[in-house]
């Protein structure tokens, strides 16, 4: 999605009192998870069960 459509689509979504902030914060989320859905698209991803061995070692 061009950046402009992807600005005004978050602008119409927020709330007529939303700060910059809230704006950042959307910006950057959107941003993420955008970021998110592209590697694992790519198949950059951990598998879960691989995430439950690295998160049991960690509480050990």
């Amino acid at each position: 999605m061009i950046i402009r459509e992807e600005l005004y689509r978050i602008a119409d979504k927020l709330a007529l009192n939303a700060s910059i902030d809230d704006v950042i914060d959307r910006l950057v989320t959107t941003y993420k998870v955008e970021m998110g859905i592209k590697q694992a698209d790519e198949g950059n991803v951990i598998l879960h069960d691989d995430v439950e061995q690295q998160v049991e070692k960690w509480l050990k």
